[in-house]
């Protein structure tokens, strides 16, 4: 099943350099996201409140374009996959409204019970509502996102409460403006990305300890989001 929906750029949406935001591009697929989910019965807060949570464990994006403010953007998302699992993939594409291609990216998601701290399978009447499709994004499967050896820059980070969602810690698509901030100046005064991947390995809660590490492994930016000396999050920015 594809699920469809148009949303219009809000002005909040763009960046001081009148770009679209990376963190209001995550925003917007993940809200896609929520409201196919919405549609097929599968409410998102209200299963973690009740002690079943989607967790997001990978972000992968491709941009070709960064969409303007007139631009309409139109929303097409699916999850793949062909049997029930812990594990569960969801595409999008995102064009504009002359179909030309925004960006393309890919989620994955597990499945945890709460109470017992493990993850559990999505029911096959789960699977079957969401209309899985075979369509994939990417082709490939890059090579495992790791926290680099050398570390150039180190910051602490001040975690506000509004970085706290409703699962009791950062909520996902704050990473990326934490990553950003945590650039050099001059890297940060210029910055132009057209590839991200965010891997979320342990989530930060609001009373850990955290710093950011910055490294530059074959000219692509990482920022490892520590929280109490352990990778939490690591951000990949080409």
């Amino acid at each position: 099943m594809f699920f469809q929906e148009e949303v219009k750029p809000r002005i909040s949406d763009f960046d001081r350099n009148g770009s679209f935001a990376y963190e209001d591009m995550l925003q917007v697929l993940e809200t896609a996201g929520s409201h196919h989910s919405d549609m097929v019965h599968d409410h998102v807060i209200a299963g973690s409140q009740s002690g079943i949570a989607w967790i997001l464990v990978e972000w992968r994006i491709k941009i070709h374009s960064l969409p303007s403010s007139t631009d309409m953007l139109k929303i097409t998302t699916w999850v793949r996959g062909k049997a029930p699992a812990a594990m569960v993939y969801r595409d999008f594409i995102v064009t504009n409204d002359n179909d030309g291609l925004l960006f393309e990216a890919e989620a994955t998601f597990v499945l945890l019970d709460t109470a017992r701290g493990r993850m559990t399978r999505i029911s096959e009447e789960l699977f079957t509502a969401y209309g899985p499709e075979d369509r994939m994004i990417f082709e490939d499967t890059p090579a495992r996102l790791r926290a680099p050896e050398t570390v150039l820059f180190t910051h602490p980070l001040a975690l506000r409460h509004s970085d706290i969602d409703f699962n009791g810690h950062i909520h996902n698509t704050k990473y990326i403006d934490i990553a950003l901030e945590a650039l050099p100046s001059h890297v940060r005064a210029s910055a132009s990305f057209s590839e991200i991947r965010i891997v979320y390995s342990k989530a930060i809660k609001e009373s850990d300890e955290v710093v950011t590490n910055y490294s530059l492994v074959n000219n692509a930016h990482i920022i490892t989001v520590m929280g109490n000396n352990a990778p939490c999050t690591i951000i990949e920015l080409k």
